[in-house]
């Protein structure tokens, strides 16, 4: 734009000299003209002055008049471009702006689902970790009940104590927690509590059957036994439809991951 009014600016100043030069020899011819036609010469009368002025103005008002109105359109003329040229940089200054804003509205959006995706990814992170830990402490309780099937009281029989009791409560637990949270884990997160869910459902199952095989060697009586290996059996079934569920759910996914290489 600065360009083009670079241009016009020298254009205007060429034809406004030309009309001044235009209108200076207008001057001087008709000056010429009736000084060297028509012989007044310098010590005219005043009636011949009168006369002089009359023609002078005659002739040379129309010829003035008609450069000034070629100005005036000429003028005219520029400003029309001039407004062109304007309504041209507001409409690329406009158009700059609305893709201006809508960079500005896609970086906004990029940021906003990068913030939630970090709190997705954070949330599974501490959901992960809570569960990997309740499933740590699940196994260390059962390798500390299984003491309960080797120790032997006074009379050789073995008891079922509060060793059993806690790896009980805490597989019965962990396994209803599971269950509720099995629509908030990711097809990653799944995974993981897949393997290590899998490996407790089959610690609780290996439990029971040595409870089952080594009952008449136990020392509790036949309703507490008959109660924990209910609940056992329970909490077991728990365990692996929570797990059939999230196969049923990401084992495509799984699969596919593994033969990529991922």
């Amino acid at each position: 734009m600065a360009v083009i009014d670079k241009k016009n600016n020298k254009i205007f100043k060429g034809v406004l000299i030309s009309l001044i030069v235009l209108a200076i020899a207008s001057m001087v011819g008709i000056f010429t003209l009736w000084f060297k036609g028509l012989g007044v010469g310098s010590g005219g009368t005043s009636e011949t002055w009168s006369h002089f002025g009359s023609f002078f103005g005659g002739v040379l008002g129309p010829i003035l008049s008609f450069l000034s109105f070629t100005a005036i359109i000429y003028t005219v003329y520029l400003q029309s471009d001039s407004n062109k040229v304007q309504a041209l940089a507001n409409k690329q200054a406009a158009e700059d702006r609305l893709a201006s804003e809508k960079l500005a509205i896609e970086s906004q959006k990029d940021q906003r689902d990068a913030f939630q995706k970090r709190i997705k990814h954070e949330k599974q992170q501490q959901l992960l970790s809570f569960f990997i830990n309740t499933f740590d402490e699940l196994e260390s309780l059962g390798c500390e009940a299984v003491q309960d099937l080797t120790e032997k009281n006074e009379v050789g029989l073995a008891t079922l104590s509060y060793r059993t009791t806690s790896y009980a409560w805490k597989a019965h637990s962990t396994s209803l927690v599971l269950k509720r949270y099995l629509d908030k884990f990711d097809s990653e997160s799944a995974e993981f509590i897949h393997i290590y869910a899998t490996k407790c459902s089959g610690q609780i199952n290996n439990f029971k059957e040595n409870i089952e095989i080594y009952r008449a060697c136990l020392n509790n009586s036949a309703e507490e036994l008959a109660r924990m290996l209910s609940e056992s059996q329970e909490t077991h079934r728990r365990f692996e439809d929570s797990l059939q569920i999230l196969k049923d759910k990401y084992i495509s996914i799984w699969e596919e991951r593994s033969n990529n290489g991922n």
